[in-house]
């Protein structure tokens, strides 16, 4: 079968995906960008990591959040980086909205944080 989308930007291999609230695609890629998708076209390019986006989710609350292979977590909104997160010791490997509260990250270090939607820590779960 032929796919019925054909989704063209990333310079390398997109690595991560998700919907966001809009019911946008998200794509996170090799590339270190993170794009945002309406119909077939790029919409939205968010550039800032130092490696690849592992992670990405839109949250309940219209915000698109990153975790890389950098370390870090970025909140982004209207397309610009509002907070970098630097709690974790590794690379940034999953994401997840927590509905009313904010979301979780995971990383290689052996933690999980719970942020508020605002970026601020809640809770380091270890192991």
């Amino acid at each position: 079968a032929k796919p019925t989308l054909n989704l063209w930007g990333h310079e390398e291999a997109p690595v991560s995906l998700s919907v966001s609230i809009e019911g946008n695609i998200l794509s996170g890629g090799s590339d270190n960008t993170a794009r945002a998708w309406g119909g077939n076209r790029c919409i939205q390019q968010l550039k800032g990591h130092q490696f690849p986006i592992w992670a990405i989710i839109g949250l309940s609350n219209g915000d698109i959040v990153t975790g890389s292979g950098d370390r870090t977590v970025k909140i982004w909104r209207g397309g610009k980086c509002i907070k970098t997160l630097t709690e974790h010791k590794d690379a940034v490997r999953g994401l997840t909205d927590v509905p009313g509260v904010g979301f979780l990250s995971s990383s290689n270090d052996g933690t999980i944080c719970m942020w508020t939607y605002d970026g601020i820590l809640l809770q380091v779960l270890h192991g």
